[in-house]
């Protein structure tokens, strides 16, 4: 058998969470519970993924990406030097050395204060503020300070990456407001890097997309959760819990076992799966030793409406999407119009 059984419940988990992540249901409304059919669902599933790019349109349209684009984008003469003078006339009132040698920590408290841009002496003023205050123009042919990038909360602490001692951020809050909006938040909650006992919590508001992470990790378990929302809706999350050999300064790394479940809005795919058993097959197993050592479900509104199964053809054992009503598709073909479909959706968010 040359199929690596092991990493289907892993690939089934996420594709199956990526194809479901366009369905929203009207929740006024009492749904009838119905038994699904392959025709259905695969109708649902194309638009589910036709959805995904929907809306990596909108995100590429987001008045943030626009400003962006505009102010880093621009190679125009004047453009380039807007930014050439807006950058070097910090150095006059920053300690930038100590923003570029990552060795020294971050000297916060002398460094803050309110920096408003005067276009007519191309130089930063300077006030009085408990934070870190940047008032300036989003471009060249903006006649007003219209952005306010303002950091606080500041701490570091000093780590040893690659035998080099320097200082990372662990807590740190930027907001950016542009017309007075509020376009982008980072808050920053605890980034640990010490050896073989990394964590990272921070949450990301891009107007009007919200994305919060929490991973941790120890030499014998990892553990990650996810989340995602645009404007309260097309609520993401995803949660993975493994137990295993996680010493990554001794090089090692051998997940023993794994649940983990993705969901969105009233769909749920749950997964949990024995690696250890799965590799003690060696890849010789039948579909029925396979199945015994993992279990992935599909849920609607708490519902188990599908599972994925293996199943002997023969000569190898091929993973099966089974619906509530015991029809079946084979899941591999799936998985490559899905591919296929994401390639497209994403290749020109450049």
């Amino acid at each position: 058998m040359n199929m690596k059984i092991y990493k289907w419940p892993l690939v089934a988990l996420i594709a199956i969470a990526v194809s479901t992540t366009g369905c929203k249901d009207d929740e006024e409304e009492v749904e009838e519970v119905k038994v699904t059919t392959v025709a259905e669902d695969k109708v649902d599933i194309d638009t589910d993924v036709d959805a995904i790019a929907v809306t990596v349109e909108d995100m590429k349209s987001v008045e943030m990406v626009q400003v962006m684009e505009d102010f880093a984008m621009d190679d125009s003469e004047d453009a380039e030097y807007f930014r050439d003078t807006l950058f070097a006339s910090l150095e006059n009132v920053l300690d930038v050395e100590s923003f570029e040698d990552a060795s020294p920590s971050f000297d916060f408290a002398s460094n803050k204060g309110k920096y408003t841009w005067n276009a007519t002496s191309e130089s930063w003023n300077e006030s009085n503020s408990s934070s870190l205050i940047f008032e300036f123009p989003s471009d060249h042919n903006q006649n007003s300070n219209n952005v306010v990038l303002t950091i606080s909360n500041y701490t570091d602490a000093l780590v040893d990456i690659d035998g080099e001692s320097i200082h990372m951020p662990v807590t740190v809050d930027i907001t950016l407001v542009i017309d007075g909006v509020k376009q982008v938040e980072f808050n920053l909650n605890d980034l640990n890097l010490v050896s073989n006992n990394y964590a990272l919590d921070f949450g990301l508001f891009v107007n009007p997309y919200v994305f919060t992470a929490d991973v941790s990790q120890s030499t014998t378990a990892v553990s990650t959760s996810f989340t995602f929302s645009d404007n309260g809706n097309n609520n993401f999350a995803l949660n993975f819990d493994a137990v295993g050999d996680f010493d990554i300064e001794g090089g090692d790394l051998e997940v023993e076992s794994f649940v983990g479940d993705v969901s969105h809005e009233d769909m749920k795919v749950t997964a949990d799966v024995d690696v250890v058993g799965i590799d003690a097959l060696n890849d010789n197993g039948s579909a029925a030793e396979y199945n015994a050592l993992f279990s992935i479900d599909i849920y609607h509104k708490n519902i188990d409406i599908a599972d994925v199964l293996l199943e002997d053809d023969g000569t190898d054992v091929v993973p099966m999407i089974v619906y509530i009503d015991g029809t079946k598709e084979e899941l591999e073909p799936k998985l490559e119009e899905i591919e296929d479909k994401l390639e497209a959706a994403f290749a020109d968010f450049d």
